[in-house]
């Protein structure tokens, strides 16, 4: 009876997600930063920074575009941060001017797999006794890093934080 233990734990709790909006001069190019920013932030390799999704829109008066990625940073043989974030914005064709809003998420993602009942009951008293501990010191370096890095950004891009966020999945 193989099988496994997949645990998440959210590091931005109590809120799911994190905002930040854009508004000004070439957003495509300060999005490009921020992404080029990524790996030494984080301090992971370009195997841990995946884009998912990238679309562009052209056609119109503005040009559109949406990209999905995520970050992961391995804690060892069980456990992975991981950090999503979206990004959607236009700017103008005429002005180079534009805006978008940045949705921010990260949590630590656990992943034990056994192959018998006996290795999962040695996992059971393994997690309670020592891992959990070790779970929890993940899950706050995952949401002070992620803090970090919007802080981070937020100051060197003039990022805000908008009042209300419209974003229809």
């Amino acid at each position: 009876m193989a099988g496994k233990i997949e645990i998440i734990d959210d590091c931005l709790a109590p809120s799911q997600f994190m905002y930040l909006s854009y508004s000004g001069a070439n957003p495509f190019k300060v999005y490009t930063k921020i992404v080029s920013l990524l790996q030494p932030f984080f301090e992971i390799s370009s195997s841990g920074v995946f884009e998912d999704r990238f679309d562009w829109d052209v056609s119109g008066d503005d040009v559109g575009f949406f990209s999905k990625m995520k970050i992961r940073r391995d804690f060892g043989a069980f456990s992975n941060m991981w950090v999503h974030m979206w990004v959607r914005g236009s700017r103008r064709k005429d002005t180079n001017k534009g805006k978008f809003t940045l949705r921010v998420n990260s949590y630590v993602q656990t992943i034990f797999k056994y192959s018998n009942p006996i290795t999962q009951a040695l996992w059971n008293v393994y997690r309670f006794l020592f891992y959990d501990r070790r779970r929890r010191e993940y899950i706050e370096f995952c949401r002070q890093t992620t803090y970090d890095f919007i802080d981070e950004i937020k100051k060197h891009f003039n990022l805000k934080i908008p009042e209300n966020v419209e974003w229809n999945d």
